[in-house]
């Protein structure tokens, strides 16, 4: 004999939905605004107030962020009170995904504001050059390579700390994966160390559910002279002929 179990709904339920809509548009607005503001500054903006503006945008993100992972936890405590079905998630998810696009906007707009000030952030600091990154045999398994090279003339040992992750989407959700959680040896990060300039390469594992977009990679000085590095690659696999 079959039985099946009747769906639950609780009341509510339709007030619960709005609730969730609503927060979602909040969201929505303050990226679409932070994206916007980032483009008056760009154009009104004196040069020496750049770095102000990117402050404030980095500020922005993580209001946002903060703002995501509330509604990913509202959203995951409605679904397991059984309050919103599929079709409401589905919906839910569209939403996220065109958050993520609007905080993606907002990081091209840092990233050009850091391009104006280019020749100030790095007249006494560090450059990262010929990032490639190649398949390394088993599925999932790549290797990445690139070299630290200094801007000035100085001949002194350089020493310093460099963070790697990945960036990309898991299971329908972003997702941000540090170096301690996609090699064997569970590293935090690398260590810098040159006079001149620096080989880096390496080889990480990602998670088969993952679908990879950027490779981050931020370099930090122990010398308060040079400036901090970070800097996103897009996920490329060089063929056999760029290697």
């Amino acid at each position: 004999m079959r039985y099946s179990t009747p769906k639950i709904v609780q009341p509510g339920g339709q007030r619960a939905w709005a609730w969730v809509l609503l927060v979602i548009l909040l969201v929505m607005g303050v990226g679409w605004n932070a994206f916007h503001m980032g483009r008056e500054n760009i154009s009104s903006t004196p040069l020496p107030d750049f770095e102000a503006v990117i402050a404030q945008q980095r500020k922005q993100i993580e209001e946002l962020t903060r703002a995501r992972d509330g509604l990913l936890e509202k959203s995951a405590a409605l679904e397991q009170a059984g309050l919103i079905d599929r079709e409401a998630m589905r919906q839910v998810k569209m939403q996220l995904s065109a958050y993520q696009e609007d905080r993606a906007k907002i990081e091209e707009e840092l990233t050009f504001l850091r391009s104006m000030v280019a020749d100030k952030q790095t007249r006494n600091g560090i450059q990262i050059r010929e990032f490639k990154l190649e398949r390394a045999g088993a599925e999932g398994v790549y290797r990445y390579r690139f070299a630290i090279t200094r801007n000035d003339k100085g001949s002194d040992m350089e020493t310093g700390s460099i963070f790697i992750a990945v960036d990309g989407i898991r299971d329908g959700q972003p997702k941000w994966l540090p170096l301690r959680d996609i090699t064997d040896n569970n590293a935090e990060t690398l260590l810098m160390k040159f006079k001149k300039f620096q080989d880096v390469e390496g080889v990480i594992r990602l998670p088969g559910s993952f679908k990879p977009n950027k490779m981050i990679v931020e370099i930090k000085p122990n010398n308060n002279k040079l400036s901090p590095v970070k800097q996103r690659f897009k996920w490329t696999i060089a063929s056999r002929g760029d290697l």
